[in-house]
């Protein structure tokens, strides 16, 4: 084999620290346009902080539910009496 073979030229390796700042430019461009596309503009006007947190956690807990059964009875199997 011949030490002069044709090889693709390559393009100039980054510096270590230029490729972590590509990387953090790329992710925060990335960042900000999920950020405008899903959050910068809420479809509700009337959506705010408190009628969120009052869907996701009511501050008037649900009555509790009665048991279908008594407690005393069981649910009866298949097959038996």
């Amino acid at each position: 084999m011949s030490k002069d073979t044709a090889h693709t030229p390559r393009a100039p390796r980054l510096k270590l620290w230029q490729e972590i700042t590509l990387v953090l430019v790329i992710k925060a461009v990335t960042l900000g346009a999920i950020w405008w596309a899903w959050f910068a503009h809420p479809q509700d006007k009337r959506l705010d902080g408190a009628g969120v947190a009052d869907s996701i956690a009511p501050a008037d807990p649900a009555p509790k539910a009665t048991p279908l059964l008594p407690e005393n009875h069981h649910a009866p199997r298949s097959g038996t009496r």
